[in-house]
């Protein structure tokens, strides 16, 4: 129900691996209950790897399959009373979906992602914020270094 935003960098293998780093971001404007509001805000890092598969003779269609790790930093800012808290957590996410290269430098990527995070911020009173679940993600990427041809290992 929100954006967040995911710029990345990675790298293609020969043989069908990817890994790379990533940095996420994420706000949104809660009511919680009565007349609270608060502003959630997100910062995460991440590794991920995948391993994807060709479906077409061209190269061009590939199903998709990894993990991503990561570390990420929720800060909670109530209007009511006033209070910013702040806590991080790790998560773990398994990955599952299609990457289709239009050309050898631009593909889009439709991913289904389960993920397990949860954020247990202290003070009175004690909140906890469960991101666990599933998601759709959509991406874009463009390969900064790239060659024609199937086995490209050099794509961004």
């Amino acid at each position: 129900d929100n954006v967040t935003w995911e710029p990345g960098i990675y790298y293609n293998f020969a043989d069908g691996f990817r890994t790379g780093a990533f940095f996420n971001h994420y706000r949104k404007r809660i009511n919680p209950g009565g007349t609270s509001k608060s502003k959630l805000s997100s910062w995460g890092v991440g590794i991920l790897g995948d391993y994807s598969y060709e479906m077409t003779e061209s190269g061009r269609t590939l199903l998709i399959g990894g993990m991503e790790v990561g570390y990420g930093e929720l800060t909670d800012n109530s209007d009511v009373t006033d209070m910013t808290r702040t806590g991080g957590s790790v998560w773990i996410a398994g990955i599952g979906g299609l990457r289709f290269y239009f050309t050898s430098n631009f593909s889009m990527e439709l991913d289904y992602r389960i993920k397990w995070h949860q954020y247990d911020l202290s003070g009175t009173p004690a909140k906890s914020y469960d991101f666990s679940g599933s998601t759709i993600r959509i991406s874009v990427g463009y390969g900064l270094y790239s060659s024609e041809g199937k086995g490209d290992n050099s794509r961004l």
